[in-house]
């Protein structure tokens, strides 16, 4: 079984892109570069009812995403900083509560954890994760770092919503641990999606989800006598090694002390 979660607001209680965002001293201010984003989104929105909706939603996000990306790269706005400079941020990302518990606890279980994030820095994360940085994967939209020294170029390739689901895919059992639009894909085509009760998910979803508490898995049904929360035994594609029925219709809310209590 892999656990897969993604990083800001999800691990931490904000986002921490405006972090790396405030590093450059650039003759361009970061606002330019959302300014390039939000023009091209609003040109993207576009109404969603179900799930076959919200892949192609996500698959033509990708443009938007790279029109931003593609300014940073062509102005080399991160060239010169460095990977010191980066960890140095950790000092300002709070982190969910009970998040490093968790942690702990999948490594006396030796249970495989990935992160899995649109965020642009697998040095900001691992070093937020200060001693279990290594325990963990990370995979991200990573800046382009050589001898400790950003290039001004992005080397990731996890942009949208729809990047995360092709990677969790790989994975036939999961567990995945999101907040936001983002992540509803992955959440729903893993065994069990959990998503942070204080997550904008719960807040606003693209159409009507199924959500109930974490805790409410934690019984054993009175007529199988078997774990409720027991992985689903959905039938499995030889071929693709995907589960025919792919997306579920069901997900959970929980902080990180009930994902503590579940696993």
């Amino acid at each position: 079984m892999r656990i897969l979660i993604d990083f800001d607001e999800t691990i931490t209680t904000k986002d921490t892109i405006s972090l790396l965002l405030s590093l450059p001293q650039h003759h361009l201010q970061p606002s330019h570069f959302s300014d390039i984003y939000l023009s091209a989104y609003k040109s993207h929105v576009k109404s969603v009812a179900n799930v076959e909706d919200e892949i192609n939603f996500q698959k033509q996000l990708l443009s938007v995403e790279n029109t931003s990306i593609n300014a940073l790269q062509h102005e080399k706005f991160f060239k010169g900083i460095t990977a010191n400079q980066i960890a140095r941020l950790s000092s300002e990302v709070a982190v969910q509560p009970g998040f490093f518990t968790f942690l702990r606890k999948c490594k006396t279980l030796n249970l495989a954890v990935s992160i899995l994030s649109l965020n642009w820095s697998s040095v900001l994360i691992r070093s937020v994760l200060g001693e279990f940085g290594n325990d963990v994967e990370i995979v991200c939209n990573d800046l382009e770092m050589v001898d400790g020294v950003c290039t001004g170029n992005f080397k990731g390739n996890i942009r949208t919503g729809y990047d995360k689901l092709q990677y969790i895919r790989q994975f036939p059992q999961k567990v995945y641990i999101g907040d936001s639009r983002s992540d509803l894909l992955s959440l729903l085509a893993s065994d069990v999606g959990i998503v942070m009760e204080s997550g904008s998910l719960l807040k606003k979803s693209p159409w009507e989800l199924k959500i109930k508490s974490l805790n409410e898995i934690r019984f054993v049904d009175k007529f199988t006598h078997r774990k409720v929360n027991e992985f689903t035994n959905r039938e499995v594609d030889k071929c693709t090694n995907r589960k025919v029925n792919e997306f579920s219709n069901q997900l959970y809310k929980a902080n990180w002390h009930d994902i503590v209590e579940f696993i």
